[in-house]
Order: C-alpha cells, then structure tokens, then sequence
C-alpha cells in the first residue's frame, strides 16, 4: 500500500441540494463558504450512500437520497465539509 492512498471512503458532511444531474460528468467545484464544495458523481451503492468521483470514493452523512435516483445516475450535490477518519 503506498503512503497517500485512501481505504476508507470521504466523509461528505452537511449534505444538501441533492438532485440527479442533467450531465454524466465529475466535478469538483469549490464554494464561498470555508471549506463547502459542489460535487457530481456516480451513485454507486444507494443503501450506504457511497458515490464515486472519478478516482474517489465518497460517503454521504444524510438520508436525502430521492426515491427517482437509482444506482448508476450521477448525482449533483453540495456538502459543508470533506473529512476523513
């Protein structure tokens, strides 16, 4: 295993504006607020709310999954904070 590499997922905090996206793209997009970001992803796993970004895996902290997306849909969301235990 090399230094830098991660095992467990990221940690998105403060979940909000989760909607499916219109573009089946990743992006990271930094916001005004500290440390709040944009993110796009692919969903895959809805029960735990895992969602891969490009090389990244990432875990959301709320249950605001909408009952339309699906595992495979790209998701558009905004999160206070990214953090890893």
């Amino acid at each position: 295993m090399k230094e830098s590499e991660l095992i467990e997922p990221i940690y998105c905090l403060n979940v909000s504006n989760l909607v499916k996206a219109e573009k089946s793209e990743y992006f990271i997009g930094k916001l005004d607020d500290y440390f709040a970001y944009r993110l796009i992803g692919k969903l895959i796993d809805k029960q735990y709310e895992k969602v891969k970004l490009g090389e990244l895996l990432l875990e959301l902290d709320n249950n605001l999954l909408p009952g339309d997306i699906n595992e495979g849909d790209f998701i558009s969301f905004c999160c206070q904070r990214l953090d890893i235990y």
